[in-house]
């Protein structure tokens, strides 16, 4: 048991952060998922902690559109984030599915992506990397955002200690952020370049 509370399953794949996994927490019955953070994070004791104390801010921010983190588990020199557990897909998986959204559909999704960065920001909490592989589908239809701060947090983590530019994708940032500088405004214009992706099946900068 990792933590002595969750179960490890198959993987379900690998992003920016690490290695995803399926999990299962047998005292209440559910499953999570597990991320299992790259090397670069936990390898110095500063970034561990920077990361860490990201990760800790960001599991006080609940909400029913938020992909949630349940627990932060340090094991030796590792370090896993348990989450909700989402069955569905990524809206970059259906972009690539479908090309494009109709009008309709795009406001709906974007009413629950919305109120979810809404409220984030409300909590003084930036997400800094949205982008449709950081928006979850449920299997009722429901977005969910996840990664708030996280993914940007790990990727600068390892743009120091690797001295290779991990910017990630600078499609989806806005101006300020090739500066080093992010906002709540940051997080609005990848709001609208996700929008307008959704909408017409193209990016509005190449």
């Amino acid at each position: 048991l990792l933590g002595g509370k969750y179960e490890l399953g198959a993987t379900l794949g690998e992003g920016g952060m690490g290695m995803v996994f399926e999990g299962f927490e047998p005292r209440l019955a559910r499953k999570v998922a597990v991320k299992k953070m790259r090397p670069e994070i936990r390898s110095a004791p500063r970034e561990r902690e920077r990361f860490l104390a990201e990760a800790r801010m960001v599991a006080r921010v609940k909400h029913p559109y938020i992909v949630g983190i349940h627990d932060v588990v340090e094991e030796g020199d590792e370090i896993y984030l348990i989450l909700d557990h989402v069955e569905g897909g990524t809206l970059a998986d259906a972009l690539l599915t479908r090309g494009r959204f109709p009008l309709t559909e795009c406001k709906e999704i974007f009413r629950y992506i919305c109120e979810a960065v809404d409220f984030a920001h409300r909590k003084n909490v930036l997400h800094r990397d949205l982008k449709p592989a950081n928006i979850m589908i449920n299997k009722e239809g429901f977005a969910m955002v996840m990664d708030f701060g996280l993914a940007r947090e790990a990727k600068e983590t390892m743009s120091r200690m690797t001295h290779r530019d991990s910017s990630g994708s600078p499609a989806y940032m806005a101006p300020e952020q090739h500066l080093g500088e992010c906002g709540r405004p940051s997080d609005l214009y990848a709001l609208g370049v996700m929008l307008y992706e959704m909408a017409t099946g193209d990016l509005p900068f190449l």
